[in-house]
């Protein structure tokens, strides 16, 4: 082969010709089956309330969660994630650990409807909509209680997985300060500090580790994955979902592509399962 001073002999961009020649040499691919799906599941009958900022999303009653859920198995999609919106809220959350709570009915209509579904459970999110004060823990005097807590958690998870949850996953994090949020998630600007908080997890017992939000957070789940060998998970977060929404709405942006770019970035860096509101976009565009 005759070579041509300044010029490479060997060309990259062969294996970028077509698509088959990407598709052949790419080594991060998108599953749905890698997929979670979360839900917001409310009291009532045949409820499908839309969530304003987050375009296709809903707040959807039991038998309406029922033929979602259906539907995400049928299209291959992991598990699903149940988030309850309770009839009453109160300082201790405890609709989050009764036996009747929405949850816990949530869990069995799937396990009656769709029983090869994988439930995930979140009895005290961080959006703390279990109770009325909208933080995940006991307050005492101003601040947050945390053994209080700890023992509420363990009874909402406890009572989940008697009703038949899979995996409970309470997502609420604090170290005895109260007053912001910021007082016990985790700080943006200290990495180091979260592989110090997923080292603690795994130390208590954790059989999965999350870091979320994910799209701002790539380096942390990409040392994550260096650092630890427990399955990680990534939560593609509602901002995320609605700015590329709202973007693709407003016609500045193409979705499918940027939404197939973001979710493979999450991918790359390491994640092993990708909680995401696209997980249902994600297994269509994979049919074809």
């Amino acid at each position: 082969m005759t070579s041509y001073s300044g010029y490479p002999e060997t060309r990259l961009r062969r294996l970028r010709g077509s698509d088959p020649l990407r598709n052949l040499a790419r080594e991060t691919r998108l599953s749905p089956k890698e997929f979670i799906y979360p839900m917001f599941v409310m009291h009532g009958h045949g409820m499908r309330e839309p969530i304003e900022p987050m375009p296709g999303c809903h707040q959807v009653s039991l038998d309406v969660m029922s033929e979602e859920v259906g539907e995400a198995a049928e299209l291959g999609i992991g598990g699903v994630l149940l988030f309850g919106l309770p009839a009453e809220k109160d300082p201790l959350g405890t609709e989050g650990y009764d036996p009747e709570g929405i949850v816990q009915e949530a869990v069995r209509t799937i396990s009656r409807a769709t029983p090869e579904m994988l439930v995930i459970t979140d009895g005290w999110h961080v959006s703390s909509n279990i109770t009325d004060h909208g933080h995940c823990g006991v307050i005492d005097n101003g601040r947050i209680d945390n053994d209080a807590t700890l023992e509420l958690l363990a009874r909402t998870a406890l009572s989940h997985v008697q009703a038949g949850a899979d995996l409970p996953a309470p997502s609420a994090m604090m170290d005895g300060q109260f007053g912001d949020r910021k007082t016990y998630q985790m700080d943006p600007a200290h990495s180091r500090m979260a592989m110090r908080e997923i080292e603690s997890d795994i130390a208590e017992g954790a059989d999965i580790v999350m870091v979320k939000p994910a799209m701002a957070y790539m380096d942390v789940i990409r040392e994550a994955r260096e650092r630890f060998n427990h399955p990680l998970a990534a939560y593609n977060v509602s901002g995320e979902y609605s700015m590329v929404k709202a973007a693709a709405q407003n016609g500045w942006v193409d979705e499918r592509p940027v939404t197939t770019e973001l979710l493979t970035g999450i991918k790359r860096a390491g994640a092993d399962i990708i909680i995401s509101y696209f997980a249902k976009d994600v297994a269509r565009w994979a049919q074809g």
